[in-house]
This record gives structure tokens, sequence and C-alpha cells, in this order.
């Protein structure tokens, strides 16, 4: 080979990486998020330091695949927090890819900070599907949690229809804790699940199965295909919670849950119990369907709240209504 010829072989190399450095420069570019944080801060937070963390905590997101374990430890209050962050991560492909991202602060009475309105996507087999995020900071600018969010417009709405400030923090508990137990399903932890149930909790689920047109139908319809129905099954805590472990989260590589138009409604007779009517949303890899969902929470103890109902219904029924308080006796 002549000096020539390995001279033009290296600016062919050069040239190529430069290339990679403008391609590399250019994601780089693309990665650094145009941020906008509106809301009130409470004294004990700068707004400098929390949007400095902010973009670091967006970053590891994204690049969470090639991250260590150590890389981002420490930015969490807890291992519970980084177990939960990393049971999502493994479970869930989320990535921020909006240029700009403006987050909604919203002040929590234990001194802490929701970061709201962080919109990401997620893969759900060949598709995308937008979703928000909620990450709960501490004083210190350390991740408390990181959840899926219901969307910051109807948490303002339900937040606006509060009767008093005690209800007013309810509902803001209610709030969080549906979105904690939504991503629960996410990221299958079929152990926090088992933890918001009361042991005698009335469970009831949906299933869908096929039947056939009957005879009568075929003639006089020209129905051949089978048709899909769904029935209700009633299941105890410990029944449901097997199922989700042993077919649920165990069948499905992916597993995506969705709360629509929430509606919260405070007991007639008991204070601390609230009925939670809801549209679900259930994509997973062998089975996807939408109905209706109603829970009824007991916050007789404030710091863990339980479900006594969790009721499944396909379609309304023929009133067009809903399960609500009146089909459950309550006693205490």
């Amino acid at each position: 080979m002549t000096r020539k010829n390995l001279y033009q072989i290296n600016l062919k190399f050069i040239g190529l990486l430069l290339l990679l450095f403008g391609v590399y420069t250019s994601l780089k570019a693309q990665q650094a998020k145009e941020l906008f944080i509106t809301g009130a801060l409470p004294a004990t937070y700068n707004s400098a330091e929390l949007e400095r963390n902010l973009h670091r905590w967006i970053q590891f997101i994204n690049d969470y695949d090639i991250l260590e374990y150590d890389q981002f430890i420490s930015d969490f209050e807890s291992t519970l927090g980084v177990n939960e962050f990393r049971q999502l991560m493994d479970k869930t492909a989320i990535k921020i890819i909006s240029p700009a991202i403006s987050i909604q602060i919203v002040q929590l009475a234990n001194g802490s900070i929701e970061c709201r309105n962080l919109f990401v996507v997620i893969e759900d087999g060949n598709q995308q599907q937008e979703r928000e995020l909620v990450m709960v900071i501490n004083p210190s600018y350390k991740i408390k949690e990181i959840r899926f969010a219901i969307g910051f417009e109807r948490y303002q709405q339900i937040i606006r229809n509060s009767e008093n400030v005690v209800d007013s923090q309810r509902r803001r508990k209610i709030i969080s804790y549906l979105e904690q137990f939504r991503t629960a399903y996410n990221r299958k932890d079929a152990d926090y699940l088992s933890q918001q149930f009361s042991d005698e909790a009335l469970i009831i689920v949906g299933s869908r199965t096929k039947k056939a047109p009957n005879e009568i139908q075929k003639k006089r319809f020209n129905l051949t295909q089978d048709t899909d129905t769904f029935k209700r099954t009633k299941l105890s805590k410990f029944e449901y919670i097997a199922h989700l472990k042993d077919n649920i989260f165990k069948l499905n590589a992916n597993l995506d849950v969705d709360f629509k138009d929430i509606k919260i409604l405070k007991h007639p007779d008991y204070e601390e119990i609230y009925g939670v009517n809801l549209y679900q949303i259930w994509r997973s890899s062998t089975y996807s369907d939408t109905g209706y969902l109603y829970i009824i929470i007991d916050f007789e103890n404030e710091n863990q709240p339980l479900i006594h109902v969790r009721a499944w219904q396909k379609d309304l029924f023929y009133d067009e209504s809903t399960f609500d308080f009146s089909f459950f006796k309550i006693i205490k």
C-alpha cells in the first residue's frame, strides 16, 4: 500500500469519525429538552435546582436501557422507590420525545411536590401510546415515586368538586392512590396490589368468550361467525391475586392499563368511604378490552386505604347506569 493510498484511507476514516460525531451531537441536541415549570413552589425548593434535576431525570428515563443501577439509585428517596421504578421501566418501554416540556407543580401536605404534565410514549406492540407521568419529589430533590398520571385537566376538575378542605385532601389522595394502583398493573406488581384490597374484598371481573350462533340465528339472520360475549365472575381477594400472578402477568409480555372519565363520590353515611367510577382500557399481549370499573375505598386508616369492592362491567346497564353504592350493603 502506497503512502498516497494510506493518506486517502486515513482521510476517509477521519471523515467517517466527523460524520459520526455530527450525528452524536445532533442526537444530544435533540435530547436536550426545553423545560418550563409552572405553579408555585414551596419556599424549601429552588427553581433552578429543581430544573437542573428534572433535566437529568428526564435524560436517565430516556437512557434507562444503557444505564447501570448505581447511576440512578442515589436519586431516589428509598430502595422501594428505586425498585418500583425499575419494575416499571423493565416492563414498559417509556420514552420522553417532546422537545418542549411544561411541568405543572402541585404542592402536597407533607412538604413534597408532584411534577405533573410530563408526557411520554410507551411501546404497545407495534404501536406507541401517549401517557402522562408524575414524579413525586421531596425537599432534598430525591424521587419518592414515579407513576402514570390521570391527566392534569381531569385532576383539576376532580379537585374543584371538593366539598371542603378534608374532602379536597382525600380527593388528592384518591387520585394518587388510583395512579399508583393503575401503575402497579403496568409494572406487574401483584404484591402491591394485594396490599390494597381488604381480605374480605368483593371482586367482580369480566372475561370474554366466543359464542357460536344457534340454528335459528343461522337461518333467520344468516349469522355464521362466533360472537363475543362477556361474563362477570365473583372472586375473593386471594383468587384474584393468584389469577394475576399465575395467568395475567405471566402470560403477557406487555400490559397497559389506562383509566378515563374518573368520578369520585363520598358515601352519604360514612365520610371516610368513597366510591370511584371510571372507564378502564386494558391492553395486553394476549387480551384487550374496555369496560366500566367501580371501586369502593375505605379511608378509616388514612395511611393505608383499603379497597372493599372492585366491580367491572362491559356495558352500561339497561338504564345507562353503572355500579354504585346502592348495589352494595356497607356494615361498619
